[in-house]
């Protein structure tokens, strides 16, 4: 369910042409890929569930990280030092130099 959510913003994002819709998809898509993480950081997958949810994380941040405008939208949707707590320690295990964690 919580990947299938990450999925749907995904579409959604790629349908989007208008930069206030890009952006607003854009910190939806951080704020389902967030609650991935929370659930990754709290051990609710295991084994090759587990790994495959990694992976997929490290897919998506990375797919954002690839795209100029998305990455630029990431990195404004960051409002405070505690803003998407949880994709930052995911990061700080699995991908330590994303830049959508990264002024622009």
């Amino acid at each position: 369910m919580i990947f299938s959510n990450v999925r749907t913003s995904i579409e959604n994002l790629a349908a989007l042409e208008d930069d206030g819709d890009l952006y607003e998809s854009t910190a939806a898509l951080l704020n389902e890929i967030e609650l991935s993480c929370a659930f990754y950081l709290d051990g609710q997958f295991g084994g090759y569930s587990g790994k495959l949810a990694r992976a997929f994380l490290e897919d998506i941040l990375g797919s954002i990280e690839r795209n100029e405008r998305l990455l630029a939208y990431a990195q404004q949707a960051i409002h405070k030092p505690d803003t998407f707590e949880c994709i930052r320690r995911f990061c700080s295990k699995h991908k330590k130099n994303w830049k959508g964690l990264q002024g622009p």
